[in-house]
């Protein structure tokens, strides 16, 4: 709503009206709303698409035959678009953590099969890589949008053989379903596990205690999108496609320290 809300604002101050629907990442519905899109001849169009391989997006795109900005999914070929940099952003959380000592660390992601995703898992193994761990010893959940869903994915990992010592957690929803699964299982945070969250949602900043995030600036998020969108419309820009990256950064809080027996080897 952020985005939106930023996205909106611009666009007022420039005369236009915004549109909005969901499609709640149904491919026919995303279908559906491009041919309407396309009958009611509208001036531009900002997508985050619920499905980014689907074989008709491409060809759906030129037959809508109006000026489109793909926001934080992978574009099709020749579309412009504005991407958070989630791979930079989980390397440094990775990196953080391990050096506190952590080398099995828990990542959930919200949808495994889209960029954000896929991109938060190049970033941790990159992590790994770096520091000449074994990748292995990263467990991966995706599929974690809901509260339910991270709450179950939480439970498996916290469950597991060798659970990690580390968790990485999508914000919102997602993150209260992980911090349900600790709770239950009698941990404290950051004592007996450290956390770090995807965006700095209002949980993370009231939890007790306070979540460190991966934080990018989602007005900006908005703004560019609208800017890239109606520059292509007034033909401010020639026929080179644009890709414009938010950067992140990470909010240091206290929910992260060394695991029990790194700190034990220590003293």
């Amino acid at each position: 709503m952020h985005v939106v809300a930023a996205a909106e604002a611009r666009l007022a101050q420039l005369g236009y009206t915004l549109l909005m629907a969901s499609t709640r990442e149904d491919a026919r519905r995303e279908q559906e709303l491009l041919t309407l899109l396309r009958e009611r001849r509208v001036d531009g169009a900002i997508l985050c698409f619920g499905e980014e391989t689907h074989p008709d997006l491409a060809q759906s795109l030129e037959r809508l035959d109006t000026p489109v900005v793909v926001l934080d999914r992978q574009a099709p070929a020749g579309t412009d678009s504005v991407m958070v940099d989630h791979r930079a952003g989980t390397h440094a959380a990775a990196r953080y953590l391990i050096g506190l000592g952590h080398r099995r660390i828990g990542l959930l992601t919200a949808a495994g099969h889209l960029r954000p995703g896929l991109e938060r898992v190049a970033g941790m193994q990159k992590a790994y890589e770096e520091s000449g761990l074994d990748f292995a010893h990263c467990s991966i959940r995706p599929e974690c949008r809901t509260s339910n869903e991270a709450y179950a994915a939480t439970l498996a990992m916290l469950d597991s053989p060798e659970p990690p010592t580390a968790i990485l957690a999508p914000g919102s929803q997602a993150l209260s379903g992980t911090l349900r699964a600790i709770r239950d299982r009698g941990l404290n945070i950051p004592r007996d596990i450290s956390l770090i969250s995807f965006g700095d949602t209002e949980i993370a900043q009231s939890n007790e205690p306070p979540i460190t995030t991966i934080r990018w600036d989602l007005t900006a998020l908005g703004q560019q999108a609208v800017d890239l969108l109606l520059h292509r419309i007034d033909g401010r820009i020639g026929s080179d496609v644009r890709s414009i990256h938010i950067p992140t950064e990470i909010i240091l809080r206290q929910s992260c320290a060394a695991p029990l027996l790194a700190a034990k080897d220590t003293l």
